[in-house]
């Protein structure tokens, strides 16, 4: 009578080590989709920092040429204005010299 409750007792054993084989079986069946969209997130996340820089950088430039620009045409307005009246030679030299500061920090990057 032993015995028999002995190999119960080991059949039970043995069936449960399969139901948690199967478990396990199962579980890396269901993980890998998730794995591989971690992996996809991972990279859009790059991806997303990549291009945030790149945007960063573009605004950068745009605000700089905003600046050039406006000494640009500041610099024209006292032109027209020389030529009007024939005055302003200091703020011609002052718009001079923002204009060729605006365009030393551009060429210095």
């Amino acid at each position: 009578m032993n015995d028999i409750q002995f190999v119960i007792n080991l059949g039970t054993i043995v069936s449960i080590c399969a139901g948690l084989g199967s478990i396990v079986a199962a579980y890396k069946i269901i993980k890998a989709p998730v794995d591989k969209l971690n992996e996809k997130l991972k990279a859009y996340d790059v991806m997303l920092g990549n291009d945030k820089k790149r945007l960063d950088e573009l605004q950068e430039l745009l605000e700089k040429q905003q600046n050039i620009n406006l000494t640009t045409t500041r610099a024209l307005i006292q032109l027209l204005n020389h030529e009007v009246d024939g005055n302003g030679i200091e703020q011609a030299k002052k718009i001079r010299d923002e204009l060729e500061k605006e365009l030393l920090i551009i060429s210095n990057k």
